[in-house]
């Protein structure tokens, strides 16, 4: 069964392998690690929501939270 759920900077190692799966040599794990951080002011604690099925990400979409 598949669930969604808000993704936090922490899930970096548990979401980073489905995102490696893209095969693009540009986009090494430092590189995928921006999208983990938080670059802008907002309340929100979250930076996207990730699929997962079986206890392994399938899905992954960052957001960007703005005031």
């Amino acid at each position: 069964m598949s669930t969604v759920r808000k993704a936090y900077p922490g899930d970096f190692e548990f979401i980073v392998p489905l995102l490696e799966k893209f095969n693009n040599p540009e986009f090494t794990k430092e590189r995928w690690h921006r999208l983990f951080k938080k670059h802008w002011e907002s309340d929100e604690e979250h930076i996207g929501y990730v699929m997962i099925d079986n206890d392994i990400p399938v899905g992954f979409f960052v957001t960007i939270f703005n005031k």
